[in-house]
Parts: structure tokens; sequence; C-alpha cells
């Protein structure tokens, strides 16, 4: 019963966002005011947490319940910095240390991924080991590059980031799908 209640007002709060979003970027779309694009981003990333919290209390796995919470904070907490960026830059009076704030946010988000990937791998057998490894290493570049922002060092430590995530999901797809393809000719 508890779990229907919060369901649904997980769900009246998504859809509330995803209007706010679709009215932001109505906006935006006739005035051209780019504030009203992050802030129509932001809500959106809003009601995708919502949404994410609905589902949440609707699945049966508690394994997959915890992961959906934790996905739901890091939406809401990755709209909200977008809308809290989104405003400070509107009043440019604000000074560039005040904007950076929620980029501190989004480097303890990645932080904790780094860590997690890396313990993940330490837990992990053969290939997946490697990727979770490597998934763990992109996410600390990733945490990195935000403090170098705005730069080419940056923006290279970013791509790199994101070259090594790419290349943790090959190693890992290589190595789940072979053990699913194996575990299904064994029957």
């Amino acid at each position: 019963m508890v779990e229907g209640v919060l369901a649904a007002l997980y769900s009246a709060s998504a859809a509330l966002f995803m209007m706010i979003a679709a009215v932001l970027a109505r906006a935006y779309l006739r005035l051209g005011l780019q504030e009203l694009a992050g802030v129509a981003w932001g809500f959106s990333l809003l009601s995708a947490s919502s949404a994410m919290g609905a589902a949440e209390m609707l699945v049966s796995s508690p394994r997959m319940a915890v992961s959906l919470y934790v996905g739901s904070a890091s939406l809401a907490a990755a709209g909200l910095a977008i809308i809290l960026l989104a405003s400070l830059e509107s009043r440019r009076s604000i000074p560039p240390v005040a904007a950076a704030a929620p980029l501190v946010m989004a480097l303890s988000i990645d932080s904790v991924a780094g860590v997690l990937g890396l313990l993940t791998g330490y837990t992990s057998r053969g290939l997946a080991r490697l990727g979770f490894a490597l998934l763990g290493v992109s996410h600390l570049g990733r945490a990195v590059s935000v403090y170098l922002m705005p730069g080419k060092e940056a923006v290279a430590l970013l791509l790199a980031s994101e070259l090594l995530r790419s290349l943790a999901a090959f190693i890992m797809s290589l190595y789940y799908s072979g053990r699913v393809v194996r575990s299904g000719e064994e029957e």
C-alpha cells in the first residue's frame, strides 16, 4: 500500500516537472533566452529522477530498487545543478567561483562512481575485472577534468575518459555476451 502511494506521488512529481520543462522549452524557442533552455533541461532531469523513484517502488528486486534510488538522487542533483548554473549565468555579476559550485557536486558523483568501479573490478573475474577497473578510472578522469575546466587539458582528459568508458563497455560486452552464449550452449 505504502509503495503504491509513494509510486503515485513520484509519478505526479514526474508529470509536473515534465510539464514545467515543456513550458520552459516552448518559452526558450519563442524568446531565445539561453537560461530558459538550461532550466528546461534541469526540470527534465528532475522529471526523470521522479520517474526512477516511481519505478523503485514497483520493482521486486531489492538490488534494482537500490540502483533506481541512487540513479534518482544522481539525476535530481544533476538537474538542480543545471538549474543553479543557468540561474547564476544569467546574473553575470556572480563570480566564477560561485558558478563552479555545481561542478563540485559533479566531481563528488564521478569520484564515488570511480571508487565503486575500482572496487567492483577488484571483486570481479576475467575480463569484467579489467572492464570495471577501466570504468572506474574513466570516472576518476571525469572528476579531475572538472577542476581543469575550462581549458584544452580538461577537454583532452574528458575525451580520454570517455574513450576509456567506451573501451570498458566493449570489454565487458565481450565478456558477458561470451558467458551468456557459452551457458546457453551447455543446456
